[in-house]
């Protein structure tokens, strides 16, 4: 009997001990892996009405605005059937990456969140425009 107990305890040990290793393994490998995240509908980004283009924010300076292009949401543009302009798709501008263990940390609620550049405020000439991510609360005053 104490050797049938030997014999389980050090091939639990060993499942164990290879578990680690293929954990370890697989999150080394894992960090080197990018997600790309596709900028969603409510997305701040300009357009083209002319050459029915869609130019996204993160590509534009941020000191000025370049004549010709008006403020909308990734969503209206889409249905506009604007297409995205090559520069822009060419310097990331309409999504971001993340890595795959951040990815699977989040989905078990282990880490917060990642936050893209569309999930941030953004001024307009109307006012501040949030995005429906980070809308902050309001409090009703009795």
């Amino acid at each position: 009997m104490p050797a049938i107990l030997g014999a389980i305890k050090s091939a639990a040990s060993i499942a164990f001990g290879l578990t680690v290793i293929v954990l370890v393994v697989c999150g080394w490998i894992g960090g080197d892996t990018s997600l790309s995240v596709s900028m969603p509908d409510y997305g701040h980004v300009y357009v083209d009405d002319e050459g029915q283009r869609i130019v996204s924010a993160a590509c534009l300076p941020a000191s000025s605005l370049p004549s010709g292009l008006r403020s909308t949401t990734m969503g209206e543009a889409l249905r506009l059937r604007y297409s995205l302009d090559r520069n822009c798709i060419d310097q990331g501008g309409f999504q971001e990456g993340g890595s795959a263990p951040q990815a699977l940390l989040h989905a078990i609620h282990l880490a917060p969140r990642q936050t893209y550049w569309w999930d941030k405020p953004y001024r307009t000439a109307e006012g501040i425009v949030y995005p429906p991510a980070t809308k902050p609360e309001t409090s009703r005053l009795r």
